[in-house]
């Protein structure tokens, strides 16, 4: 229990009717809320609002009496914590809970003209329904994340049999010439499929904070010579042009190299995967100071103003008129985004519209900044 005696101070009256009557105007447009002025004494020189009615009290039954009078020990020791705060000059915010209904109380001081603090104000606020549906939010996001990772688990035992089944189809029909096509169809469905179900697991993992990042000193160019080489087909495909400027081939970084180039790999995929056929596509790293920036730059759909944010947002799709798009689930800049941010970096997208492009800037600190854990 609190046995803190009240602060000294000159005893507060009651506020005149002008006062009184602006603060109860004030709690009556407080759905829920509340307004309490309490003096040096911690006693209850003004409340009011419908918060009273959700624990059965009226104005008088507060008002002439001290907080601990009208509470509970529990709460009183906090709202007398509030209250000396106020009455010392500060201001406080905090969020509680009184029975099943949960509120924003604020408090500041009330001063005289010469500033000697008179009383303390608090106006609570209801924001029962905004605790409630963010309670409604979380428990939907958990639902999500125990769906996906079910999911993950349920499609990776089939692929690999799969897979295994292309293959012998392969070696049974080797020399056919009306089987190559199919084969190599089925075979880079499948493996599309595979990747799909990694980046999701890599999500889960991730949204779990369970994703190991295996820290070691790795040239960089070798990481972006590896995501060139993921994504030569489909840029071949399309008769793009790769411009490689890195401009020091000697630089290099502490980082994860598997998951850089599962980064940068997915960079340059949506810039070749978005742009129309013959479209130039730009690859430029350079080193700024402790730092490494690469840019992954494009002519292709852009990307509206407002979405430049969302972007990196699980499950985002910007939806397109453009004769060249291609609809994705919406995770791979999110695992980018996260990726990123686990070697300590930040990534960034830039357009200045639809159709006129768009570019991905990632910077990294050379040296990794790991986690206590190791984990993320």
């Amino acid at each position: 229990m609190n046995d803190r005696p009240p602060l000294s101070a000159p005893s507060a009256q009651p506020p005149n009717g002008i006062q009184a009557e602006l603060y109860r105007k004030i709690a009556s447009h407080l759905p829920g809320g509340a307004v309490f002025v309490v003096d040096h004494a911690l006693v209850y020189l003004l409340a009011d609002g419908e918060a009273l009615g959700e624990v059965g009290m009226v104005p008088a039954d507060l008002e002439g009496k001290t907080v601990r009078q009208v509470m509970g020990i529990e709460m009183a020791d906090q709202a007398e914590t509030d209250y000396r705060l106020v009455l010392e000059g500060h201001s406080f915010e905090r969020e509680h809970a009184v029975h099943d209904q949960f509120y924003l109380s604020r408090g500041t001081p009330l001063k005289s003209h010469d500033s000697t603090v008179r009383a303390a104000l608090v106006i609570s606020y209801n924001i029962t329904r905004r605790v409630q549906a963010e309670k409604a939010l979380r428990e939907a996001d958990q639902q999500k994340d125990r769906f996906l990772a079910m999911l993950v688990h349920e499609m990776r035992g089939p692929l690999m049999p799969l897979l295994t089944g292309v293959e012998l189809l392969k070696l049974k029909d080797r020399g056919s010439k009306t089987a190559t096509v199919p084969h190599a169809m089925m075979e880079r469905q499948v493996r599309h499929l595979m990747r799909l179900v990694e980046d999701l697991s890599d999500q889960g993992r991730m949204r779990l904070g369970k994703l190991h990042l295996e820290h070691q000193s790795v040239y960089l160019r070798d990481i972006l010579s590896q995501a060139v080489e993921a994504v030569s087909l489909l840029i071949e495909q399309k008769d793009h042009v790769l411009v490689n400027r890195v401009q020091n081939e000697s630089m290099q970084i502490q980082a994860d190299p598997a998951r850089l180039v599962q980064v940068f790999t997915n960079l340059i995929q949506n810039a070749a995967k978005y742009s129309p056929p013959c479209s130039t596509i730009e690859l430029t790293a350079q080193q700024l100071d402790s730092e490494i920036q690469v840019e992954i730059k494009d002519n292709g759909n852009g990307i509206p103003p407002e979405k430049l944010q969302s972007v990196f947002n699980l499950f985002t799709q910007l939806s397109t008129s453009s004769a060249s798009a291609v609809e994705g689930l919406g995770i791979g800049l999110a695992l980018v985004k996260g990726l990123v941010e686990a070697h300590g970096g930040q990534v960034t997208a830039y357009s200045e519209g639809p159709g006129l492009g768009s570019c991905f800037t990632v910077k990294l600190p050379m040296s990794a900044k790991l986690p206590l854990d190791g984990m993320m």
